[in-house]
This record gives C-alpha cells, structure tokens and sequence, in this order.
C-alpha cells in the first residue's frame, strides 16, 4: 500500500479493497467470460482469507476439479487487482486527459493567431519591429536637435501608430506563448504523475 500512516491500517484497508473488488459483480463476470464458468458459481465458490493480518491474501474457489479451480483463482485475482488498479489510476488519468486537452486548445489558439498574423518566425517579427521603433525614436532625437518641429511631429505620429499596431499583438503573443509553455509543463506533469 502507498498509504502514509499506521502500516497496520494501510495493509488492512488494502486487504479490505482487494477482498471487495474479488467479491464484485465485476470481477465475477470478468472471470466467467474467461473461464467459462458461471458468474453466479464465481461469486458463490470464491473466497478468501488474510494470512497473520499482513497483506497476503490466500483466495480459494470450491469445485470438483482442480484446474478449473486453479484457473478462476488467478483469473479472480487478476482482475480484482485490475479493477483496484484502475480505480487508483483513474484520478491521474483524468487529469492528463485534462493536460492533453488543454494544451491541444491553447496550440490551436497560438497557431490560429500566428496563421491570422501572418507570423513565420514571430521572434524574428518583433525584433525587427522593436528595432525599427528604436530606429525612429534616435530619427526623433536627432530632429529635435537640429530643430525640425515638423519633421519630429511626423516621425511621432509614425511612432505612436506602430505602436498602437505592435503592443497588442506582442501582449497576445507573449500571453498565449506563456500559456502554451505552462499547458506543456502541466502535461509533462501528469504524463510523470501517471
């Protein structure tokens, strides 16, 4: 048992989970599909017992012949084991399936705006575009310099809408690349967890 705490409880609350899932309806037809046998004669001849209160748990089936007796014990045990093993999986499992479906959505919507923006190399896009505003703020400087008011008024104006062109597409491209390398870290996550 992975439980923390008394050892004594995790092992008889294991013993309990594993006796309940031998004892379901579940199981019983699981084991009759492979043995052939009889839901009903499954779940009337298996039993089992907890050897010294540890987790070894002794499962016996009453019939009159020993190979099939043999075969619905292991086929009992398998499957119960199968059973308690995916109950425990499940929660990890839904939530890589969440994690999947996340970063499927978020990549849809990155590569959405990148198609929509017509971005090939989107790092390559803002570098260029910073360095042309940086570019026409030194022309700025420059014009103020030698007194141009008009030339600095145009070159503003020229500024100011690149700007008002290039901060919203950078803030959507910085949040939805953020978004996609944390949905990749969550994925990564849960794949680990399960």
């Amino acid at each position: 048992p992975a439980e923390t705490g008394s050892l004594i409880a995790a092992a008889g609350q294991s013993v309990s989970d594993f006796e309940g899932a031998l004892r379901s309806s579940v199981v019983a037809q699981r084991v009759a599909d492979d043995t052939g046998v009889s839901s009903q004669e499954v779940s009337d001849g298996l039993d089992s017992d907890q050897l010294f209160g540890g987790t070894v748990v002794e499962v016996s089936y009453t019939t009159s012949e020993p190979e099939l007796a043999q075969e619905v014990v292991v086929a009992a045990s398998r499957e119960a084991l199968v059973l308690l093993l995916r109950a425990r999986l499940a929660p990890s499992e839904q939530r890589l399936e969440i994690a999947e479906a996340n970063l499927e959505r978020i990549s849809s919507e990155y590569e959405a705006f990148l198609l929509g923006a017509g971005f090939l190399n989107p790092e390559q896009f803002f570098r260029v575009q910073t360095s042309r505003m940086i570019e026409l703020q030194d022309r700025i400087g420059r014009a103020r310099a030698q007194g141009d008011s008009g030339l600095v008024r145009s070159l503003e104006e020229r500024l100011a809408q690149k700007q008002q062109d290039l901060t919203p597409k950078l803030t959507r491209y910085q949040s939805l690349r953020g978004s996609r390398a944390r949905a990749n870290a969550g994925l990564a996550a849960a794949e680990s967890e399960f």
